[in-house]
């Protein structure tokens, strides 16, 4: 679909500017506030994108290590073996997984912010 908006002189240099700001065209800038506005879904810059994707990456890589070592932990736990050193592991990655996701949820809140206030 096709959307004509007309605007002041001064409003396209600002919406130039700003969409400049996030890599985006006007169109594609203006396109990211109606999805904003009509779907709650934000819109990242090429280079936001690529943080996400390798966070993403990190947490699926974590995710792995935690399944793994959930097993060795039950295995351990039927052997009765000592299990401190296991332990401690688990709890750093939920360390890094809790930053990981923190780091995830900020990125998200201060997207969907930019979209819904426009700046």
């Amino acid at each position: 679909m096709k959307l004509t908006v007309r605007l002041a002189a001064r409003d396209a240099v600002d919406l130039d500017a700003v969409a400049r700001d996030l890599g985006l065209t006007r169109n594609a800038w203006s396109a990211a506030l109606i999805r904003r506005a009509l779907q709650g879904r934000p819109t990242f810059r090429r280079s936001d994108e690529l943080v996400l994707l390798a966070t993403l990456s990190e947490l699926r890589r974590i995710g792995v290590n935690v399944n793994q070592m959930a097993r060795a932990l039950n295995t351990a736990v039927l052997e009765g073996r000592v299990l401190d050193t296991q332990l401690t592991a688990v709890d750093d990655f939920r360390r890094e997984l809790r930053a990981h996701l923190g780091g995830l949820h900020e990125a998200f809140e201060g997207n969907l912010t930019y979209w819904a206030t426009g700046l």
